[in-house]
């Protein structure tokens, strides 16, 4: 049978351990697509920038890039290795894109 994921609420001994743990930890963060067997890995500090920093460390923040399956992508965290350096592959923020829309003047003042 395989593992669940660990409870939302755990033992208030032990909270949650969240993206933003993650980040000030320097930790890496692994997320793999069982459907089509992708691996990528995001340093954990980009990842408070993209999404909530309360976001829990189990839970994959967003599905697969690839396949665009969110119910198959699993999520492991860790710290680098000394031979890490210079040879791991990470994803790394490079921009944000604007978008524009067309509005009736006075309709989106938002």
């Amino acid at each position: 049978m395989p593992a669940g994921y660990p409870p939302i609420h755990p033992h208030p001994g032990k909270p949650v351990r969240t993206i933003r743990d993650a980040a000030r930890d320097g930790q890496l963060m692994i997320l793999r697509c069982r459907l089509c067997r992708r691996c990528v890995h995001f340093l954990a500090a980009d990842l408070v920038e993209v999404v909530e920093a309360s976001h829990p460390c189990h839970i994959a923040p967003f599905g697969c890039s690839k396949c665009g399956s969110c119910d198959y992508v699993d999520i492991q965290w860790r710290s680098p290795a000394p031979g890490d350096i210079g040879t791991l592959l990470i994803r790394r923020p490079v921009g944000w894109k604007r978008v524009w829309k067309t509005v009736r003047f006075g309709d989106g003042d938002k």
